[in-house]
């Protein structure tokens, strides 16, 4: 999960572009090197709100990336590639960069599937 973020001084969150100085949220984009996002409570709630019917096997992640069928998402515990599920493929709603994404692990054949879009 997301580590709060120190409260030092004041931010602008790349989701809804309010300014807050306190209970922002990191999401690193690359463990590596310690590059990071962080982005408000407001946006921290309601992703966290649309996430909540998802157990075991989901984690969210944040599309920041897009390679005709492969996906570049970030996640708390950095960076996985994934395809967008047939379900979604079929109903024409592929994620865009940017957008808020539940994945699913699918530990025996060590890939990430891109089920579910939360909202924007």
């Amino acid at each position: 999960m997301p580590r709060q973020w120190d409260g030092e001084s004041s931010r602008i969150c790349p989701l809804c572009g309010r300014t807050f100085t306190d209970g922002g949220f990191v999401i690193p984009t690359d463990p590596e090197h310690g590059d990071s996002f962080t982005y408000c409570r407001t946006c921290q709630d309601t992703n966290e709100a649309a996430f909540d019917r998802y157990r075991g096997p989901y984690l969210p992640g944040r599309v920041s990336c897009r390679q005709r069928t492969v996906f570049d998402v970030i996640t708390a515990d950095g960076p996985v590639s994934a395809h967008a599920s047939g379900a979604l493929q079929r109903a024409g709603r592929l994620p865009a960069v940017g957008d808020f994404v539940v994945l699913l692990r699918q530990q025996e054949a060590a890939a990430f599937t891109i089920v579910d879009i939360l909202p924007r």
